[in-house]
């Protein structure tokens, strides 16, 4: 299996939530665990070689800690991992989920999610 796109870090914090804050009718996420897993192109990726196909995974991540801990990631599966510098910026693509798991266990209530990520212009 080739695939070809977008490689991202996905990052879950997941906590409880008690109050409401006094600034603005929003929840307070109370962190108790973090966790990262591959996204996008890089999940897929993962998917197809968890059904033991023979997978190659094309893509670039940006010269940063999340690019680093993507190649962390990627070297403990058997994905072949082709990296492509001349897509790379300076950025990788992160996207950080806040999720509620204090109430009703094992479902999750999905607070908010931060895209961190470079924007590509064509011009």
């Amino acid at each position: 299996m080739i695939v070809i796109g977008d490689i991202m870090l996905d990052r879950w914090i997941e906590g409880s939530v008690k109050r409401v804050s006094p600034e603005a009718p929003i929840p307070i996420l109370k962190e108790e665990a973090q966790h990262e897993t591959l996204g996008g192109a890089a999940n897929v990726a993962l998917n197809c070689s968890h059904l033991r196909m023979p997978t190659t995974l094309y893509g670039a991540v940006g010269y940063d800690a999340s690019g680093d801990r993507i190649k962390e990631l990627l070297n403990n599966t058997y994905i072949n991992f082709h990296y492509m510098p001349w897509m790379a910026c300076g950025k990788s693509t992160t996207k950080t989920r806040f999720v509620e798991t204090s109430n009703n266990f094992p479902f999750i209530k999905h607070v908010m999610r931060w895209d961190d990520e470079a924007h590509f212009n064509n011009k």
